[in-house]
């Protein structure tokens, strides 16, 4: 009996000190459980129920217990929830005085916006990594190679909503051998981009895309990865082991 009322005083006092007591702006108190906070809505359980809660219902103390609850559970992300819609564009041209070479501007571009368009978009740092193939390899050697032929890195500034902005990244040229067999003399062709946002205080990686098809599943288990791929330097080889 002892050992049972011992387990229910543990199982209140647990929820008791999961619970916050937050104050509305008109002045209501609400006990609710701090689930994460995202921007400037926090999610929180009420009555166990998933609810989202604007921070600026609550009063500033309110608010920042709140971000401190979220922040002890490792769930608090200063960012609402945002789509980054990554593009490259290529167009490959004859090469002037050359029969079998030819030019390939490269043109790398992002549309950002939040999931919500009425929700403020703090300051985040857009990365673009553009990846390279090595034509003699592939061609006379019959290996991969790929190379990082650029990299950049965009702070885009605060945005009071979250309505689309378009952010032009610098546009390259590579030169290649247009013929694919031995008699390839090299050159390098666009393959894939590497494309992260950060946290431009925390350095957190908040978003991280790539268009190499085989990258992503290898990501899920190698998580920690995404750092050593994102700070990878103009000219590094990018690695194929995880192929």
């Amino acid at each position: 009996m002892i050992r049972k009322i011992s387990l229910v005083l543990l199982s209140l006092a647990a929820t008791a000190f999961a619970e916050t007591s937050v104050v509305t702006k008109q002045g209501q108190t609400v006990p609710v459980e701090v689930l994460s906070v995202a921007g400037q809505v926090a999610t929180v359980s009420l009555k166990n129920v998933k609810t989202p809660l604007k921070l600026d219902q609550l009063t500033e103390a309110s608010q920042a217990e709140v971000i401190a609850a979220a922040k002890a559970k490792g769930t608090y992300s200063a960012f609402p929830p945002l789509r980054a819609q990554v593009a490259v564009g290529t167009k490959s041209r004859p090469m002037a005085n050359s029969s079998y070479k030819k030019d390939m501007d490269i043109n790398p571009q992002l549309k950002l916006s939040g999931v919500s368009a009425l929700d403020p978009i703090p300051a985040v740092d857009a990365v673009m990594l553009i990846i390279c193939q090595d034509t003699k390899a592939k061609f006379v050697q019959h290996q991969d190679r790929f190379v990082i032929h650029a990299t950049e890195t965009i702070t885009v500034p605060a945005a009071a909503d979250g309505k689309v902005r378009e952010i032009d990244f610098e546009k390259s040229t590579v030169s290649f051998d247009a013929w694919r067999d031995a008699s390839n003399v090299g050159g390098f062709t666009y393959k894939y981009y590497l494309f992260a946002l950060r946290d431009p205080e925390t350095k957190k990686i908040i978003d991280f895309q790539t268009n190499d098809p085989q990258l992503p599943a290898y990501l899920i288990s190698h998580p920690e990865k995404k750092e050593e791929f994102i700070n990878l330097g103009k000219g590094k080889e990018f690695p194929t082991s995880f192929r």
